[in-house]
């Protein structure tokens, strides 16, 4: 009983309102669908007439009501009736359109007319009465209408709220009605607003009357907590509608009029959910995508970090969910992280919608470092400008990176992650040998720059010189000694720092002397590499000075060779100044013809030697030693190969200019007529001679000698 008295006051309101809208003198009562039939009584105003025709003047409850039947009696007034809806589309036009309808039809000219017409089109739709000409042009415009309809309905049912901008918002929502003046009330909650869209109007909070098509949404803060808001059931209006009230004769008229309809059980009601609780996830990685454990966040509802929400810490997947946040901004902080990342303190925004979780993705920068390494020569302190000296860095005993000098000398590394880096040389620089040294670099700095030097010794060049006797070797000849014998080096072209290039000596310069010991020999170290050359400047006793320069190349071997070490055989003489005879009566020199070459000479590890022989004579074995000794085979003859006078001539000839340096031959055929004193230096007896003659004819090849 009370929802009925709620729903019949509301119906009360409404009708209020319509009444002033349109104009209605007369007193209205609202017809309920659920309160029908209902009985009523008849009040008969007399008759009216227009045109020839009669008809009566009716009344039920107040309003103006119609014959519907002319062919049967009238009902006087008093009479009891029994009324109810009548759904006739035809019939509620003729009343909504008829002489004192809502909308009454402009081609009345009177009251008698309009009257008249009306009863008369009644009749025909609801009696089948024929149509007369009278109501014609009435009828006619019925036809182009139809009967508004004042109910109203809510274009949706239920909506969600949603975030946009800085608020929460509905879709928008229609009205739904055939005329405007169709309306509903509804109670806003005090945080929402409603925005009229069709008449451009807000209103915050209170009571709000919507008409009829009209197009509306609400709007509220994004961080209140609204919940779910509905405007309850309203109804949906009315609609007009014929109702006849039927006599209790068959033979009396049918009265009918139109009245404003209500049906309880259509009502229309909107629902708005509104933004709800969300979630806050964080996903924390370093920049190399790595999910990073530990590091700690600072959440709040306030951009200056207050009203905080809590401290969070990063878990094993290096994420973090906060649940049951209130809808709207909040703010996030990282407060702490690993020694190894870069701390991003900012104060970062999100916003939580309801029912969702919003999810952050929040990076780290891993610390990285950079360094350069300056190589530098250990001797000098120079840096060594060289490009191409190599460098591995190791990082857990694994090489991450390899880099090499510039010409400066420099070799600068990638930014590297933060950690410890071993470095340690791949590749010496030209003219260095490579350095065991190794260094560890600690990059704990972002952005840090670190520089580290490592040093280098250069290779080093030495010369070994050994004099020697072209015939007898490291046994000096007579009262000669191989002692105390003066070498100059020289630049040979300008020798550089291998630092930097630098001009150390310059072409041609005196670097050094060399003295021989009483071994002949003399050495000096610590040289630059270049090119060098070396000549005689004093001869040691007993031997003539050799002006002949012997060039010297100290040149870089590769990076573990520390020492370069050149052996420089001198033998004296070579300068051709003398020559010497050799008697040998022991054998004779077997034909080349007869036997394999025995002074061919065959490659040992990259240097000469004679190949192996089979003895077969002591003058083959003779020149074979001599050859091993450094005396070229051409400079070597027997006398035996002079086997006329025209050859002996021309061999003789040979001694004499020192194209052949040793003549090898016996008594008989080398003493008496051999004709090669000039610049004989020495005569050798390899057997002694059967006659004391034979000897002194020897030796007197040597004292017809020249001085």
């Amino acid at each position: 009983m009370k929802t009925t008295k709620n729903k019949r006051m509301i119906i009360v309101n409404i009708l209020i309102i319509l009444i002033t809208i349109f104009n209605l003198v007369q007193p209205v009562m609202a017809v309920m669908t659920n309160e029908m039939p209902q009985s009523a009584v008849v009040t008969y105003n007399g008759k009216i007439s227009y045109s020839g025709t009669t008809v009566g003047d009716f009344a039920v409850n107040g309003r103006q009501a119609f014959c519907m039947e002319h062919s049967k009696s009238t009902p006087g007034s008093g009479t009891g009736l029994t009324t109810n809806i009548y759904y006739n589309d035809n019939v509620k036009k003729a009343l909504y359109y008829g002489w004192g309808g809502p909308e009454q039809w402009g081609g009345f000219t009177s009251r008698n007319q309009g009257l008249v017409i009306t009863s008369l089109t009644l009749s025909q739709f609801y009696a089948g009465d024929n149509v007369r000409p009278l109501t014609q042009d009435f009828i006619n415009f019925l036809n182009t209408k139809s009967v508004p309809s004042f109910k109203v309905r809510f274009s949706t049912s239920n909506v969600s709220a949603y975030k946009e901008g800085d608020i929460q918002r509905t879709e928008t929502i229609e009205l739904s009605s055939g005329m405007t003046s169709g309306s509903v009330n509804i109670d806003l909650q005090d945080a929402v607003t409603y925005v009229d869209e069709t008449h451009n109007t807000r209103q915050t909070g209170g009571n709000v009357t919507i008409y009829g098509q009209t197009r509306f949404h609400f709007e509220a803060p994004i961080n209140v907590n609204l919940g779910t808001w509905t405007t309850g059931e309203k109804s949906q209006g009315f609609e007009y509608q014929p109702i006849v009230g039927v006599t209790n004769s068959a033979s009396m008229q049918n009265i009918g009029y139109l009245d404003m309809v209500y049906d309880p059980s259509q009502t229309t009601s909107l629902t708005v959910e509104w933004a709800k609780a969300g979630n806050f996830k964080l996903k924390k990685a370093d920049n190399k995508g790595k999910a990073v454990v530990g590091v700690t966040f600072k959440l709040a509802y306030n951009s200056d970090m207050t009203e905080e929400i809590g401290i969070y810490q990063t878990g094993a997947d290096g994420s973090f969910m906060v649940e049951d946040l209130r809808a709207g901004d909040i703010y996030y902080q990282e407060i702490a992280t690993l020694d190894e990342l870069v701390l991003d303190n900012s104060i970062n925004h999100a916003v939580i919608n309801a029912g969702n979780t919003t999810e952050i993705n929040f990076v780290n920068n891993v610390k990285q470092g950079s360094f350069q390494i300056i190589k530098k020569d250990n001797k000098t302190g120079k840096i060594v400008r060289k490009a191409g000296a190599e460098f591995e860095i190791l990082q857990d005993s694994n090489v991450v990176s390899t880099i090499t000098t510039n010409n400066q000398g420099i070799a600068s590394s990638d930014m590297l992650d933060y950690g410890v880096y071993t470095v340690r040389e791949k590749k010496a620089p030209y003219k260095y040998i490579i350095s065991n040294e190794t260094k560890q670099v600690d990059i704990c700095e972002d952005n840090g720059k670190y520089e580290i030097e490592i040093y280098n010794e250069a290779t080093v060049g030495k010369i070994n010189l050994s004099k020697g006797d072209t015939i007898t070797g490291k046994t000096p000849q007579g009262e000669a000694t191989l002692e105390e014998a003066v070498y100059g080096l020289y630049a040979r072209n300008n020798i550089l720092d291998p630092a930097d290039d630098s001009v150390i000596y310059n072409a041609n310069q005196k670097i050094a002397n060399l003295i021989t010991d009483s071994n002949g020999n003399a050495t000096i170290g610590n040289l630059y590499l270049g090119e060098y050359y070396i000549k005689e400047l004093t001869p040691s006793v007993g031997y003539n000075l050799d002006t002949t320069t012997y060039n010297i190349d100290l040149t870089y071997e590769n990076q573990y060779t520390s020492v370069v070490t050149r052996n420089e055989p001198w033998e004296q003489n070579k300068d051709k100044k003398s020559t010497q005879l050799v008697f040998c009566d022991l054998s004779t020199p077997k034909p080349l013809g007869t036997m394999e070459n025995p002074y061919e000479m065959e490659e040992i590890n990259g240097e000469w030697h004679l190949k192996e022989w089979q003895f077969t004579d002591v003058y083959t074995d003779l020149k074979r030693k001599l050859i091993e000794r450094g005396i070229p085979a051409d400079e070597i003859a027997f006398i035996h190969d002079a086997n006329t006078e025209t050859k002996k001539k021309e061999l003789f000839a040979k001694v004499r200019k020192r194209d052949v340096r040793v003549l090898i031959g016996s008594t008989s055929k080398m003493g008496a007529g051999t004709n090669v004193q000039n610049k004989i230096k020495a005569i050798h007896h390899l057997d002694v001679p059967y006659r004391p003659s034979d000897l002194q004819q020897q030796d007197g090849r040597r004292n017809k000698t020249k001085k």
